[in-house]
């Protein structure tokens, strides 16, 4: 019995530590907000189809390989027309934990967000998802475009010129890539005496080199007239800040040696197009993050306060066993000791021969009675 209690409290003990650690991961990852920065919808589906259970699979399959070292991935789940295909492509410098927390949040958020799509991608800061009923791996998606500007002020032509020619050059370090096959280049340069911009590109590694130059050519041309601004496709994205948004300490692509020129781009690129429309943001039913991790907070102290009254119960419980198996070996023991003082002080003083002796070789006059242990028979001298 103290031998089972003593196998479950080691394992309990055990299970408390991974328990425990997993909570802390997963505080850590609470504590950094991932809110969508755009996602389309398209193209309606039934509830309970067998797409959507293709669709549950995928999202299963995309978290679990969200921690590989090039942030990106691309499967699939089902067979025919209900085949559920989709990728991920996080950004180049996060590492492989912000992934994995990106993606696996993105995959529970966007099915909340789009329940009933067959067709959906969905951009935060750090990853980009996306899901469809038709295949899309190698394949250049234009046909969903966002533009947003943070710092959407007017910018003169010098400026127009200057972004134009950096984020070129920028298309031809992605081009070659320096032999990484991430398709990611950062870059960062003064316009003037104290303005700097940060930019990045990105491709999905699944493109071509021609793919991924013509989605990021595409892109530019909406980004040439203010400081701050990103442009969002399926297969690529190309954001300008006047901050550092990126690690700038993660290596992106090197420039090549020597450099290409830079492609030109004529002025009728350099005063974009209509810009594609902004579908608006859905009101976000999530309950705030302090409401969210106050909740959370206390159901881990909940759990974890039930486990450790466990583990003392069991503890408990072994130790007052010891310690009342101890205490009965001492009485067994200590009895033992007085009936030998008692059987040594009765009979070690009278030798065989004198008892003999004193009762007339036990005769029957000297016998006073009889019990459980034999006859007893009384003595007719002193004995000294």
């Amino acid at each position: 019995m103290i031998d089972s209690l003593l196998v479950i409290s080691s394992m309990l003990g055990n299970v408390l530590y991974f328990f425990i650690s997993s909570i802390l991961i997963a505080h850590y990852a609470a504590g950094i907000s991932f809110q969508p920065v755009s996602y389309r919808c398209n193209n309606t589906d039934t509830p309970n189809s067998t797409y959507r259970s293709n669709l549950n699979s995928l999202l299963s399959t995309l978290g679990s390989n969200a921690s590989r070292p090039n942030g990106f991935y691309y499967s699939a789940a089902g067979d025919g027309n209900a085949t559920a295909y989709g990728l991920f492509l996080c950004r180049g410098d996060v590492s492989t934990a912000l992934c994995s927390a990106c993606v696996s949040y993105g995959g529970a958020d966007i099915m909340q967000r789009c329940p009933h799509f067959k067709t959906v991608v969905v951009w935060y800061d750090e990853c980009m998802l996306r899901y469809s009923d038709r295949p899309m791996y190698g394949k250049l998606d234009l046909s969903v475009s966002n533009v947003l500007f943070s710092q959407n002020d007017p910018r003169p032509e010098t400026f127009m010129v200057w972004v134009g020619k950096k984020l070129g050059n920028m298309v031809n370090r992605l081009a070659g890539d320096g032999g990484s096959g991430r398709k990611y280049v950062t870059d960062e340069a003064k316009f003037s005496g104290n303005e700097t911009i940060y930019s990045v590109e990105q491709c999905t590694p699944d493109l071509s080199d021609e793919d991924c130059q013509d989605c990021v050519s595409s892109a530019i041309q909406y980004l040439v007239t203010a400081r701050g601004n990103r442009a969002l496709y399926p297969s690529c994205n190309v954001r300008n800040e006047m901050y550092p948004f990126y690690n700038t300490s993660v290596a992106s692509s090197p420039p090549l040696l020597p450099p290409l020129p830079p492609p030109l781009l004529p002025l009728a690129l350099l005063s974009p197009r209509p810009l594609p429309v902004r579908l608006p943001m859905p009101e976000d039913k999530h309950p705030p993050a302090g409401k969210k991790r106050y909740h959370s907070l206390k159901v881990i102290s909940v759990i974890v306060g039930s486990m450790f009254g466990i583990i003392f119960i069991i503890n408990a419980i072994f130790y007052h066993g010891r310690t009342r198996k101890a205490k009965n070996r001492n009485v067994i023991l200590s009895s033992r000791t007085d009936v030998a003082s008692i059987l040594t002080a009765g009979f070690s003083e009278y030798d065989y021969a004198t008892i003999q002796a004193i009762t007339n070789d036990f005769s029957t006059e000297s016998k006073i009675g009889e019990g459980g242990y034999g006859f007893v028979h009384k003595s007719d001298r002193a004995i000294v």
